[in-house]
């Protein structure tokens, strides 16, 4: 059966349409780089939310904005005291 999404279950995250480039841009990554993407992906990271769920914080509360949990979309696309970081990781990741 062919989708035209790939549903990243953990995170909710929905990516659509099929795309060919970006399946090869991220086979190209080294170990560094997919490791953070998959982190992303999988919230098996060092975000707030995914450390206080294996115990190693007291809080999945955003350590920037205080005001939601730590989670890669938050992170990615909703605190805006991460913007820079965001747009660090955009560079570190390449266009």
């Amino acid at each position: 059966m062919h989708h035209d999404h790939l549903l990243i279950p953990v995170t909710g995250l929905r990516i659509e349409g099929h795309n060919p480039a970006a399946k090869t841009r991220l086979l190209s990554f080294d170990t560094i780089k997919a490791r953070v993407v998959i982190g992303l992906l999988t919230e098996h990271n060092t975000l707030r939310r995914y450390l206080d769920k294996i115990r190693l914080t007291n809080s999945p509360v955003c350590r920037r904005c205080k005001a939601v949990e730590e989670t890669s979309p938050h992170v990615l696309c909703e605190c805006e005291a991460f913007v820079t970081l965001t747009h660090t990781v955009s560079l570190f990741l390449g266009p």
